[in-house]
């Protein structure tokens, strides 16, 4: 059986209060997406959970690059 679906990956990214959000949602509205389907904030979620701050992640040595890992 083919399968003919495809999956596009838009990733909105640039420093904080540049309308990285305002332009999410507008993009959302016009493509008729539901936002259910859709991951955002997800540096602040991480940077939560390992409990790094902005002083400390200029510091932090990566461990992968997620273009070279398909991510």
């Amino acid at each position: 059986m083919e399968n003919n679906s495809t999956t596009n990956t838009l990733f909105l990214i640039g420093p904080s209060s540049t309308g990285k959000s305002t332009l999410f949602h507008a993009i959302l509205k016009n493509m008729g997406l539901d936002p259910g389907q859709c991951i955002t904030e997800v540096a602040r979620t991480v940077m939560r959970k390992t409990s790094f701050s902005r002083e400390t992640v200029g510091y932090v040595k990566p461990v992968f690059h997620p273009f070279e890992t398909g991510i």
